[in-house]
């Protein structure tokens, strides 16, 4: 419980000096521990690191890292710095719920080969945690095992064969469990003052499916906590190159067109 205060805290912190200007769901990643395994502990930045990479690299999401004592200290001087500013309580009003990564690595256990070649092999297992920053509340937890890495010369090259294994499994996991947000940027196409098609801040990167659809709407900061209206829904169309991709609009096309394009924010949300 200790621990889940503690990050709740440092996001809270975090979002006050944060901007939220691309509309993707915020998530945090905290260093892994391994109560039991000395070894498992001495590498879990390694494991962790590339929790990370994987996060960022599907560009769903804004990735904070919260793995280190400086990025820890960072974020506690931002929200100082915050806290002296006049917009503190609008910024405090502005936060949305977001998530936090965590784990508990269970197994690692490295083989040493002495002869020719000589090298190393690992298995790791962990147990991963999303959190609900906000509440604290875990909601959900998977196990993870990697199959035996190839060789490798050293122990953190092995390491890295290892999580290549599970690669795709947290990718989709990740999918399953996060959905992917972001904003409609424009109006395309209109008739009778209705929005048609319009544009999202997501292309070819995402690998989106045809007729996927997105829920519309936008948020009323002016609550104790955020507030979300649905406007509409849309369907992905195709891409328009890999920043943008086109959308039709399923209803609620009137308020679409009434909205975009103003200085209110309109988000999407991927329905699953």
């Amino acid at each position: 419980m200790k621990f889940i205060i503690t990050y709740i805290l440092i996001f809270n912190v975090y979002f006050l000096s944060v901007a939220q200007n691309d509309g993707k769901l915020i998530v945090g990643v905290t260093k892994f521990k391994s109560e039991s395994n000395p070894q498992a502990e001495k590498y879990s930045s390694a494991i962790t690191e590339r929790v990370l990479d994987i996060l960022k690299n599907s560009n769903r999401f804004t990735v904070i890292d919260l793995t280190s004592e400086d990025a820890r200290k960072e974020v506690l001087e931002r929200g100082k710095e915050n806290y002296r500013a006049d917009n503190w309580i609008d910024a405090n009003k502005a936060i949305n719920a977001e998530y936090t990564v965590a784990a508990d690595i269970s197994t690692l256990k490295f083989i040493h080969f002495n002869g020719q070649p000589s090298g190393y092999k690992v298995s790791i297992g962990f147990v991963l945690k999303l959190i609900q920053t906000e509440t604290g509340k875990i909601i959900s937890t998977k196990q993870f095992q990697s199959a035996e890495s190839k060789m490798s010369l050293t122990p953190e090259g092995s390491l890295l064969e290892a999580m290549n294994t599970i690669e795709d499994d947290l990718e989709s996991y990740f999918e399953q469990n996060f959905p992917l947000k972001t904003l409609v940027v424009r109006v395309q196409d209109t008739k009778n003052n209705e929005a048609k098609t319009v544009l999202i801040d997501a292309g070819s990167q995402l690998k989106l499916k045809k007729g996927s659809e997105f829920q519309v709407y936008t948020i009323d900061k002016s609550l104790a906590k955020p507030l979300t209206i649905p406007i509409g829904t849309i369907k992905f169309e195709s891409d328009v190159d890999e920043n943008y991709s086109l959308c039709k609009v399923s209803n609620g096309g009137d308020k679409i067109q009434a909205t975009v394009g103003t200085s209110v924010k309109v988000y999407c949300k991927l329905l699953k």
